[in-house]
């Protein structure tokens, strides 16, 4: 049908466009433009290439400024989330490098399997990896699979009788953008500051173009995130932000929505 041929015509240029931006990334590396040396300066520290790359991505699909990626989901910030999952990520890859380079077969027990630590030593382990103590804590507790998780990649973290587990065969494959935006998700992870980037950069160009224009946020019934005086005129305006949808309906749906079609996707 018309629209079924619609539907995968938008699949594949997410995919296309997943792909390209991945290339890019890792073109721009090769070519010595210096990436690494930029992030040095704009980036927490902790991050490592991956991690810088995993950033990108997010603020990519989150249409933000990596700049902006120290707003908080869940009072975590986002650098913070993209570094925890990567931690488990790089933990995961060389579990499994160690596992492969054994020359002795590996005995079918779950602790041979598994990587299974306490929470304490969980904690211990995000704090040498440079996170603070208490977002360790609440990073640890939305990892932890439970009934409102979406599957084990984005809740990589599954309760046992000695502590949590982690399946490095499933988490060293996962990639960390797409882990966490299902988490934020399904467990409905305030992201409350989500968009002040956005705004912020709208009130710059508009003032930088002579035009009176303010934010409304102290007021105790409501806020507005720009009022613009243009020829006498007060005009209220609703900043939204739309980033990359990273679901194939999703994406489709902001196509139909650009043209003004009034197809549906759920």
């Amino acid at each position: 049908s018309c629209l079924y041929q619609d539907y995968e015509i938008a699949r594949n240029r997410l995919m296309m466009r997943e792909s390209n931006l991945y290339s890019e990334m890792h073109t721009s590396s090769k070519k010595g433009l210096k990436l690494r040396q930029w992030a040095k300066n704009r980036m927490p520290s902790y991050l490592n290439p991956e991690g810088i790359y995993s950033s990108h991505h997010l603020s990519e699909l989150e249409n933000m400024s990596p700049d902006d990626l120290h707003e908080e989901y869940g009072n975590v910030s986002l650098y913070n989330w993209v570094h925890a999952y990567q931690c488990l990520v790089e933990l995961s890859k060389e579990e499994l490098r160690k596992r492969f380079s054994s020359k002795k077969p590996i005995p079918l027990q779950v602790d041979r399997w598994l990587i299974i630590k306490s929470r304490e030593n969980w904690l211990s382990f995000f704090k040498r990896k440079g996170m603070a103590e208490d977002v360790a804590k609440k990073v640890i507790g939305y990892f932890t699979f439970n009934s409102k998780s979406h599957d084990l990649n984005d809740c990589p973290f599954i309760p046992c009788v000695d502590g949590l587990c982690l399946m490095p065969a499933l988490i060293a494959h996962s990639s960390a953008t797409r882990s966490l935006m299902s988490l934020f998700g399904s467990k409905k992870i305030s992201q409350a500051g989500k968009g002040r980037f956005h705004e912020q950069q709208f009130l710059r160009q508009v003032r930088a173009a002579g035009i009176k224009a303010s934010p409304i946020e102290t007021h105790a019934n409501f806020q507005c995130d720009c009022v613009m005086l243009i020829d006498d005129h007060l005009i209220f305006t609703e900043l939204k932000s739309n980033g990359q949808p990273i679901y194939y309906g999703k994406y489709y749906q902001q196509l139909c929505n650009i043209i003004g079609d009034s197809s549906l996707i759920y």
